[in-house]
């Protein structure tokens, strides 16, 4: 194979992670638009289709938005509002400027791609946890909506929202985000 052959075989390589990255960040902005527009206060219990039709207005917002809501929030640590910070920094970078960047973080040379294949591995790999972060957080306002009475959820939904999955996701979200007031224990 030439030069020029294997340069256009790794910009394939590399455009396949730019799209895989690109679905994985639009679920996180679903999951984030989903988890702040539930937790909003409401007076009436509403049932999960008002919650789907309700998300898609918020999904319009952008994630510099939700990060000023997280950033002012206080069960978040202050290590995870700067990773959720970089996040959406390297999101932004991504969706904005990652294909008419400079040679040095482009696709048109191999030292391009090989900074753009780096730099896209870890934004994917960021873009899932943050989608299981949000999730776990997604669980918890569910769980605790269901309990109180807030969310009108099917029985299949609240055996789920039951079950050692949903636990252990619970579980890891507190590990990786929860601001506890005292060091031993979280809710």
């Amino acid at each position: 194979m030439s030069s020029k052959e294997d340069l256009v075989t790794y910009q394939i390589e590399v455009m396949g992670i730019a799209g895989y990255t690109l679905v994985a960040l639009q679920r996180v902005e679903q999951v984030i638009a989903t988890c702040w527009h539930i937790s909003l206060p409401f007076g009436e219990p509403f049932t999960f289709e008002t919650i789907e039709h309700l998300t898609e207005k918020q999904g319009k917002k952008t994630l510099g938005y939700f990060f000023e809501k997280i950033d002012k929030q206080t069960i978040f640590k202050d290590s995870f509002k700067k990773r959720f910070k970089k996040f959406v920094d390297d999101r932004n970078f991504f969706i904005h400027h990652m294909f008419t960047a400079d040679k040095e973080k482009g696709f048109s040379t191999k030292k391009g791609l090989r900074y753009s294949h780096a730099f896209l591995s870890r934004l994917s790999e960021e873009s899932l946890l943050m989608g299981r972060v949000f999730d776990a957080y997604l669980g918890i306002i569910v769980k605790i909506g269901l309990k109180e009475g807030f969310y009108k959820g099917s029985r299949e939904a609240k055996e789920f929202m039951k079950s050692q999955y949903v636990e252990d996701v619970i579980k890891d979200f507190f590990e990786l985000c929860w601001q506890s007031t005292d060091d031993n224990s979280h809710p």
